[in-house]
Parts: C-alpha cells; sequence; structure tokens
C-alpha cells in the first residue's frame, strides 16, 4: 500500500470528481450542444447509465482476478455470473463490450501461455452473457416492437446529431489518449490498462457504426456501450496514474502536467455541464 502523505485526500478527491467528468466542452461555444455529438461520461437525464457503473467496476475486478491465478475460489465464478446478468439487465451495453474484450484478452493470454482462470472466463464471464443477451435479442427483436434487427450504419445516427464528431471525439477522450501516449510501454503489461483499451475500443466502434432498425434508431441505444466503455477506461487510467505519479513519485513533470491537465479540462468540462443541466429543461 502507498504510504505518502496526502494519499487518502487525493484519492477522496478522485472519487468525487470522477462523478463530474465530461468531455471537454469547447465546441459548445461554436454549435451550443453540450451532449450531442460527443461520448458522454456524466448522465443526469439516464439513471440506468449511472446504475450500471458500479456493476462494470465491480466486473472488471472480479475479471482481473481472472489473469491472477489459475483457479479462483468458486464465489468469484458465481458473483461474476450474477454480475454480468444483472447488469444486462440495467442495460446490455457493458457486457457487449467488456466481455467481447476480456475474450480477446483470454485469448492473447493463453496464446502466450500465462497465467489465466478458464473456469472464470467461461462459466463467470462468457456463457451467462451468451445466455441473456440470447433472451435479450428474442423477447426485444423477434417478439417486441423495435423493429427488425441491429444494422451496420457507419457514423448514420452521430451524424444526425453533430457534424463535428471527430473533434468531439477527441474532446470526449482526451485524457485517455495522453494517457496511452504516456504509457504506451506497459500497455500490453497491464492486465487492467490493456483491458480497459480493448474494451473502450470495442465500445467505441459500437457507438459509430451500429444502429437499430425500426421506430427505436433515433433512440441511439448503441451509444450507451461507447459511454460506459470511456468511463470504465477513465477509471482505470486515473487509478493507475495517481499510483504511478502520486503515490510511487514517479514519472517526468511533463507527464504530470499532461495528465492533471487534461483531467482537469474534463473536470471543468463536466462543471459547465452539471450548470448547463441546472439551468436548462433540456441535455442537448
Amino acid at each position: 500500500e502507498a504510504k505518502r502523505k496526502g494519499w487518502e485526500w487525493w484519492r477522496v478527491g478522485i472519487s468525487v470528481s470522477l462523478t463530474f467528468l465530461a468531455p471537454v466542452m469547447l465546441l459548445a461555444l461554436v454549435d451550443g450542444l453540450y451532449y450531442y455529438g460527443y461520448i458522454g461520461l456524466a448522465n443526469y437525464h439516464n439513471p440506468t447509465i449511472n446504475l450500471l457503473k458500479p456493476f462494470a467496476l465491480l466486473s472488471l475486478i472480479l475479471a482481473l482476478k481472472g489473469f491472477e491465478k489459475c483457479k479462483n475460489p468458486l464465489w468469484v465464478v458465481v458473483a461474476s455470473a450474477v454480475l454480468v446478468i444483472l447488469s444486462s439487465l440495467i442495460k446490455p451495453n457493458f457486457i457487449l463490450a467488456f466481455v467481447p474484450a476480456l475474450g480477446l484478452l483470454s485469448l492473447y493470454k493463453l496464446l502466450r501461455k500465462q497465467t489465466i482462470d478458464l473456469r472464470l472466463m467461461i462459466f463467470g464471464f462468457a456463457l451467462p452473457s451468451i445466455a441473456i443477451l440470447i433472451w435479450q435479442w428474442s423477447i426485444t427483436y423477434q417478439a417486441g416492437d423495435y423493429g427488425n434487427s441491429i444494422a451496420l450504419a457507419p457514423f448514420l445516427l452521430e451524424s444526425t446529431y453533430s457534424k463535428f464528431l471527430f473533434p468531439k471525439f477527441l474532446l470526449s477522450s482526451l485524457f485517455v489518449l495522453q494517457g496511452l501516449w504516456v504509457f504506451h510501454k506497459v500497455l500490453v503489461k497491464d492486465d487492467a490498462l490493456f483491458l480497459g483499451w480493448i474494451t473502450l475500443v470495442i465500445g467505441v466502434l459500437q457507438s459509430y457504426l451500429l444502429i437499430e432498425n425500426g421506430p427505436e434508431m433515433l433512440s441511439g441505444n448503441f451509444r450507451w456501450s461507447g459511454q460506459i466503455a470511456l468511463f470504465l477506461m477513465v477509471v482505470i487510467l486515473t487509478r493507475h496514474s495517481a499510483r504511478y505519479f502520486i503515490a510511487d513519485s514517479l514519472g517526468n513533470t511533463w507527464q504530470k502536467l499532461l495528465g492533471f491537465g487534461t483531467y482537469l479540462a474534463h473536470l471543468a468540462g463536466g462543471v459547465v455541464y452539471y450548470v448547463y443541466c441546472l439551468a436548462s429543461i433540456h441535455y442537448r
């Protein structure tokens, strides 16, 4: 455990500030939009995405145990399966991004003959995910009123929200992009960072490439995949950065300034968005 003076206060400050983070709102001066076109972090209009976040964090913690030893206690497997099912009932977007990423990382570990708990990965994550998603697919698209199916439509939906998709992507992920640059040498060595980045790539691709056919298309339900994946990556990177820069006093000054500066930029964007939501009946 870190013994650096003031470490506990840093942890408290980071934990509180994480709930306010949002994209950097520079383009709001141009198009007047504070939410549309971005990959959101703070959400005040949709309670289920906020309810999903603790389930995502707990699933991440248990999944990482699968790379620490070859066989975890049975309760870890059961708890993982329960979290997968409950999180999917809240919103399926988390397991749609996270479980494929976990599968890819597990395959990478197997090919390199590294430690992996296959029982946990199969019975704690893979099989429960497949079962709950098949059930949700059947009641939503086969028996429901949501249209035919899911369709591949690159940028079709997002472009209806904003014409500044690429700069808004950069402004949404400024902190994690600088983290990719700063920590690129340990990316594949740190399981949490590696898993977080794979999850983020999958989640962002779903947000930009997939739509639902029928009346629910404009609801943008696949946008939640990018949002929950970005949230998870921000938490992973914030924890890694805090340990590296603050608790262990490592890294160069420019790296610390870059990480702290981009984090504060997201926090400032979150404060702006919070004030906007308080003052407006809209969330756009």
